[in-house]
Formats: C-alpha cells, sequence, structure tokens
C-alpha cells in the first residue's frame, strides 16, 4: 500500500512533507534518540508506549514546523503571498485568516505542499 502511495503523484505534496518531518527529527532529535539505543522495532515500539503524550507531542510539532520552514521560507511565502493579494483587490477586506484559507490552494502548488500546512504556515506568519 505505502509503495503504491510512494508512485502516486496525487500523494506527492504528502510525501514532500513527510520526509521534511522525517529530516527534522533526524537534525533536531539525534542525539535524543541515539541516547534511547533503539535497535529494533520493538525497541521503538516501547519508546512509544512509555514517552508521556505531551512530550511526544512537542517532539511532532517541532518536526512539523521544520518541514514546514524547509518547504515554505517565510520570506518567500511572505512575497508570494503579497503577490496573489494584489491580483485580487477583493481581499484586501478580508480577514487575514479567510484571505489565507482563500489562498492557501494556489500557493501550495507552488510549494508542493498541502493546501492544509500552507494553510497553517500562512496563519502561523499572519
Amino acid at each position: 500500500m505505502d509503495n503504491e502511495k510512494y508512485m502516486d503523484d496525487r500523494y506527492y505534496s504528502r510525501l514532500r512533507f513527510s520526509l521534511a518531518h522525517e529530516l527534522g527529527h533526524l537534525l533536531l532529535h539525534k542525539s535524543a534518540y541515539e541516547s534511547l539505543k533503539i535497535k529494533n522495532f520493538e525497541d521503538y515500539y516501547r519508546f512509544l508506549l512509555d514517552v508521556p503524550s505531551k512530550e511526544y507531542g512537542k517532539i511532532e510539532t517541532q518536526a512539523n514546523k521544520f518541514a514546514g520552514f524547509l518547504l515554505m521560507p517565510r520570506e518567500i511565502l511572505k512575497i508570494e503571498r503579497d503577490n496573489v493579494i494584489k491580483k485580487y483587490n477583493e481581499l484586501k477586506s478580508i480577514d487575514s485568516r479567510q484571505i489565507n484559507s482563500y489562498i492557501a490552494g494556489q500557493l501550495a502548488k507552488k510549494f508542493g505542499v498541502s493546501a492544509e500546512a500552507m494553510e497553517i504556515a500562512l496563519n502561523n506568519e499572519s
């Protein structure tokens, strides 16, 4: 099943984000994972059962943010957002979260991410 998704263009954006997310874990949490001395799936599964959900949530959030910044550099994102808004005069009077929701799909294609990931990034910057 995973191979089918990997080869299916519809999952391209999801795969890119997942890879960037895992790269975030590698770079941000390498020493923590090494200290756990995980050698096999059972060790990893035990870690998942033992780690407090709040702590696990923190490392997942960090990896998600890393992926978001890697795939959607904020300086470029701001420029692209401003360019899209300039095309639509009617957007200038709308709440920024509504604007972000409206333009997320368009910008997502430019950055190769999902509309959901784009909307989160836009809202975090607004």
